[in-house]
């Protein structure tokens, strides 16, 4: 494994570099014979931020807590955008909800997180995608409980949620 200096560590350099071999151990895991280079990006709020690359073109990161625990660690497609087995979409929240619009082996489905209720209301319900002038609306039309997440032209986001003609609820997203 080859560190590269990216930032000063000072005091913090004993749980950065654990983070660095724990992140390593991981990467080494998927690509057993590739030299691996991790690089110390930067520290936000007692969690450091390492990227790592391979000999063998991999690459990701990892996110380590201020004890050197790997608390994240992502790998970077190689596949291609729309050959992916699942992607999201669209991601936006609302001051209540949290909403994904993801493509799973090509259909489009929603996925909707009350954060007031810590429940999931919708996982992986098939929508349907409509283009208007106003922008693009995902919408789950089979349901009892209809919601609508929008794209608007504008880059802004919004929810709407009707059960029958009775609005239930409308708020923008970000």
């Amino acid at each position: 494994m080859v560190v590269v200096p990216g930032f000063a560590l000072a005091a913090l350099a004993q749980p950065a570099e654990t983070g660095s071999l724990g992140c390593q151990r991981l990467v080494e895991e998927r690509s057993p014979d590739a030299e691996i280079q991790v690089i110390p990006m930067e520290s936000l709020d007692n969690i450091f931020i390492l990227e790592w690359q391979t000999s063998l073109g991999l690459s990701g990161s990892c996110r380590v807590n201020q004890d050197g625990i790997v608390v994240e660690f992502s790998e970077q497609y190689s596949v291609p955008r729309g050959e992916r087995p699942i992607e999201t979409i669209v991601l936006f929240e609302t001051d209540r909800y949290v909403v994904r619009i993801i493509r799973q082996n090509g259909q489009l489905a929603m996925n909707i997180y009350n954060k007031s209720t810590d429940r999931v209301e919708l996982r992986a319900i098939p929508v349907q995608a409509t283009d208007s002038d106003e922008g693009t609306t995902y919408s789950n039309p089979a349901g009892a409980i209809n919601y609508a997440a929008t794209v608007l032209s504008d880059g802004a986001y919004r929810l709407i949620i009707n059960r029958g003609d009775r609005t239930l609820y409308n708020e923008q997203g970000q």
